[in-house]
């Protein structure tokens, strides 16, 4: 095999096949090459992988593991993640560029009459140069998923702090507060019963709280359907019996673990937003299995609320962002004051066969 000039001409040729390359992709309605961001990005991704391929072909072999295109791979990764693009995505970027860039580069050394050994140098040193971008790139993907589950678990827990803070310890202060007044003014007949009954209630209230958290923090979908979950988790709550129906339509599947427990929490949070901030009297959890994905919709009757004034840093709307995001699904929140809330909840999956 001879080695290919490393002149202008040579730059030249490179930019040409990349380019080349690159319009295909977007030809072929690629996801990732419509985007003007991700675009941008597969562009310069496109363009150090022609090269790697000729200089691997032409003899002057790339330490592909540790390439200059490891930050930017890992930056890409990153991306999808935060804009919630599934990997499937990525691969199948991968996978026709491969296809794409194969005969291109193949074309390219025949005209420049390399050796009869270059179709397949160019098909190991093409592969070689993708899968080596995927590695990494799969690594900033799963770190930012980390960092968004660490962001819903961290809200999580304070929303815990705040409802231990701010129910059950507000409730059993109150009660200390009323039967140390009933000993130190030594009230009695109407006015100590009184006080002491008010005592019983804020603390009969503050147990019905912890209760409420333990079964939360206990309770999980486990072996069971999401939806079978959901419904179990109403079907124990004194609040929430009353008011939640929940319908299934379709043939519900065992989900990933990740999922199925993601999902359960995010309708878990919807439904005590809307009883106890939108005072909703009636709410509705519709679960629609079908071939492909679940949707799920929360829909509520309480106050609601104008989307372009609820902050966009809202602990719960944040958290439940967050946690559809970490498992590729999609999150929709429509509201209208004085009607109520809908929450919804896609999320698409291959295995899916209702």
């Amino acid at each position: 095999m001879t080695e290919a000039p490393t002149g202008p001409s040579t730059t030249g040729r490179r930019t040409s096949i990349a380019d080349e390359v690159f319009a295909a992709l977007v030809r072929d309605g690629l996801e990732v090459a419509q985007d003007p961001v991700s675009g941008e990005q597969l562009r310069r991704q496109v363009a150090g992988i022609v090269r790697e391929v000729q200089d691997a072909c032409a003899g002057r072999q790339p330490d592909v593991a540790d390439g200059p295109f490891r930050a930017l791979s890992v930056s890409i990764g990153r991306s999808r993640a935060r804009d919630a693009v599934h990997p499937s995505v990525s691969l199948e970027a991968a996978s026709r560029l491969f296809e794409v860039a194969l005969p291109l580069l193949i074309a390219d050394a025949r005209a420049r009459q390399d050796g009869p050994d270059t179709s397949t140098a160019i098909s190991r040193a093409l592969h070689r140069s993708v899968m080596a971008r995927v590695a990494p790139a799969a690594v900033g993907y799963v770190e930012t998923l980390m960092e968004k589950l660490a962001i819903a678990q961290h809200e999580e827990r304070l929303r815990l702090s705040r409802e231990l803070h701010d129910h059950v310890a507000h409730n059993v202060a109150a009660a200390i507060q009323r039967i140390v007044l009933t000993r130190s003014t030594g009230s009695s007949g109407a006015a100590g019963t009184e006080l002491l009954d008010v005592a019983e209630r804020l603390l009969r209230s503050a147990l019905a709280d912890t209760r409420s958290i333990g079964v939360e923090l206990r309770q999980s979908v486990g072996d069971r359907t999401v939806d079978q979950a959901v419904r179990e988790y109403v079907e124990t709550s004194p609040t929430l019996r009353p008011l939640v129906g929940v319908q299934v339509t379709g043939l519900p599947v065992r989900l990933p673990v990740s999922s199925g427990e993601e999902l359960y929490v995010i309708v878990r949070e919807a439904l005590r937003n809307a009883v106890a901030h939108a005072r909703a009297k009636h709410v509705s959890v519709h679960f629609a299995w079908r071939a492909g994905g679940l949707r799920i919709a929360v829909v509520d009757d309480g106050g609601g609320f104008r989307l372009d004034q609820r902050p966009s840093t809202s602990m719960g709307l944040l958290a439940m962002r967050e946690r559809a995001e970490a498992i590729g699904a999609e999150l929709i929140v429509a509201s209208t004051v004085g009607t109520g809330t809908t929450v919804t909840v896609d999320l698409r999956h291959e295995g899916f066969s209702a």
